[in-house]
């Protein structure tokens, strides 16, 4: 059987730290998952339930395999956007943990014109409203906004300075370059 390079670096760097690989048959990639390292999971549908990468697959089959494979005992779904991007809307693009319990989402800066990216972040801050982490926390949003011009965060919420300011600083780069 031929490895391809990225399954024999992987195989490789496993060996060398005595780590046990697991295997599931869940296809996916790193955007498509988000977690805070305490049993929470981040995904959009339209990235992993995708007949493209994981055909016949239901999100319930899809979640109890990313909930063995992973260790989370809770996911959080989001829509996300279907062909609109290679990615089919990675989670890592929308929403991120700044920590537990605490949620960057990144949502279209004030006035900007609705698309599907604008719905999408409106339909991720409605299930963030309501959702709660594998402890039971509901998830305390600082909003993003996608031009990184304008940062605003919810009065009830204290976000590290650092933390707003390193995303600006690395946005401000991308932009510019």
């Amino acid at each position: 059987m031929v490895q391809r390079p990225a399954t024999a670096l992987a195989a490789a760097v496993l060996g060398r730290y005595g780590i046990e690989r697991v295997r599931m048959s869940v296809v996916a990639e790193g955007g498509s998952f988000e977690t805070d390292g305490q049993g929470t999971l981040l995904v959009t549908e339209s990235s992993v339930v995708n007949q493209r990468r994981n055909p016949g697959k239901s999100r319930d089959e899809i979640e109890a395999e990313l909930k063995k494979a992973l260790g989370v005992t809770k996911v959080i779904w989001f829509a996300g956007v279907r062909d609109q991007d290679m990615t089919d809307a990675h989670v890592d693009c929308l929403v991120r943990f700044a920590a537990p319990g605490v949620v960057l989402l990144d949502q279209p800066f004030s006035g900007a014109p609705a698309d599907v990216w604008s719905r999408s972040a409106a339909q991720a801050r409605e299930v963030l409203k309501s959702a709660t982490d594998a402890h039971g926390r509901g998830e305390r949003m600082p909003y993003l906004a996608s031009d990184r011009a304008s940062l605003s965060v919810r009065p009830s919420v204290r976000t590290p300075r650092r933390l707003l300011r390193s995303s600006h600083e690395r946005s401000r780069r991308r932009n510019a370059g």
